[in-house]
């Protein structure tokens, strides 16, 4: 018995030497106090003939709810959404409502390790976790948060389930994560001193951040980058006042494709008007890098 006890709790040791996290298997970060998950692989949202958003767009747009010009009765299907978000890339004739972020929200976008595919979710969640001190250093609140990888297994009874499976699972995959904060009373006295904090506004002035992954030789994902990039143009997030703010990368094998990537227009797959597209390169905030 003894000698049981001994190997668990040597086993237990060496499990919180290795950082096992939950972290992908729940879309949630770990300070969060939601309890929503992943409606992947079981959402069949994804591949229904309906005419509505995948259910990644609706797992984000349920976080962006409160950050934007609508009330929250306003249901998202009727929201108009990135392209990503829709079979085809072809908007149905119910998404008719145009959404814009609060005036003063702030928007930037950062790089994290896949916690799946690199096998590094302990170091993903220090990431995540350094994102979230940094925030409330800056006097923001967390308010919630989406992320799309999860390290999940499951068996199939057929190639078809598997198939269809692994479809939702991609579509998951090419959107970002994001994670949105609400700014302190504190905050919004000392950002705007002429402009007394809104007890009945109290999302304006909050910041969004959208996550993309990225390989130690692979680099950045092409697809959710650029979908983090339409979905903050498509809240009309790029503006001379509110310039796009990148944080990382992680990995120094991440630096060609951030270098390709960092301008929207750049990116010949990416089309776009606004008027910090014409700006030569977003501001990139470097942490150290790995590999």
């Amino acid at each position: 018995m003894k000698l049981n006890g001994g190997l668990i709790a040597g086993l237990a040791v060496v499990l919180a030497f290795l950082g096992v996290s939950n972290l992908p298997k729940n879309s949630e970060s770990p300070g969060a106090t939601e309890s929503k998950k992943s409606t992947l692989p079981s959402g069949n949202r994804a591949a229904d003939s309906k005419p509505e958003p995948y259910s990644p767009c609706m797992e984000i747009g349920d976080r962006l709810r409160r950050f934007v010009n609508t009330t929250d009765t306003t249901a998202i299907e009727t929201w108009k959404l990135p392209l990503s978000c829709y079979k085809n890339g072809k908007r149905p004739d119910t998404a008719v409502k145009n959404v814009e972020a609060l005036p003063n929200v702030g928007f930037a976008v950062a790089t994290v390790p896949n916690p799946v595919s690199t096998h590094l979710p302990l170091l993903f969640d220090r990431l995540v976790e350094t994102i979230q001190q940094a925030a409330q250093d800056d006097d923001y609140s967390y308010d919630g948060s989406w992320f799309p990888w999860e390290d999940t297994t499951k068996e199939y009874s057929s190639l078809a389930d598997q198939q269809k499976a692994k479809e939702l699972q991609n579509i998951q995959q090419d959107q970002p994560g994001v994670m949105v904060f609400r700014p302190s009373v504190r905050k919004v006295d000392k950002d705007q001193p002429d402009k007394p904090y809104d007890p009945d506004n109290p999302y304006d002035y909050g910041l969004i951040i959208f996550l993309v992954g990225e390989q130690p030789t692979g680099g950045l994902n092409d697809k959710q980058f650029e979908n983090a990039l339409a979905w903050i143009k498509q809240l009309e997030g790029f503006s001379e006042q509110r310039p796009l703010r990148i944080l990382g990368p992680t990995f120094s094998g991440s630096l060609p494709s951030l270098q390709r990537d960092r301008s929207p227009c750049s990116n010949p797959r990416w089309k776009c008007t606004c008027p910090a597209a014409r700006s030569p390169r977003a501001p990139v905030t470097s942490r150290s890098r790995h590999g």
